[in-house]
């Protein structure tokens, strides 16, 4: 896969997400996971199925600066961290991009539910901008 972007991710859905970090495992997958090995470099990411904001405990400064100070401190540890809002942010964007291909994702009829939970739970908070 010469000259393409592309990343390596962890799925991780507990509470100890932070003991998954695929980054020490990226070489070893080029090596020995792919039938034609890609180029050396990729991006790392992490995917939690919750907010990462939820682990927040620091009530020192405002909400969307502390959010973005956690996001900075964990992405040099695992990368790219797509928590629940991003990966619902990107869903929309996906599935707004592909809107004559809807019919055929499962569960796209429950997609507008997604939708208006991403939209309020990113006012509330205060993640619109982010």
């Amino acid at each position: 896969m010469p000259g393409k972007l592309y990343l390596i991710g962890q799925c991780a859905s507990g509470r100890n997400w932070r003991n998954k970090s695929v980054v020490e495992y990226i070489k070893q997958l080029h090596g020995s996971w792919f039938t034609q090995p890609p180029a050396e470099h990729s991006t790392p990411a992490m995917f939690i199925p919750f907010p990462l904001h939820h682990d927040i405990d620091d009530s020192r400064g405002a909400f969307q600066e502390r959010i973005k100070t956690l996001f900075g401190y964990e992405e040099r540890r695992f990368g790219i961290i797509f928590d629940r809002l991003r990966i619902t942010y990107f869903a929309n964007a996906c599935m707004a991009f592909a809107e004559p291909q809807r019919r055929h994702i499962e569960g796209s009829e429950r997609f507008d539910r997604i939708i208006t939970w991403v939209k309020n739970t990113s006012q509330i908070a205060g993640l619109a901008q982010i």
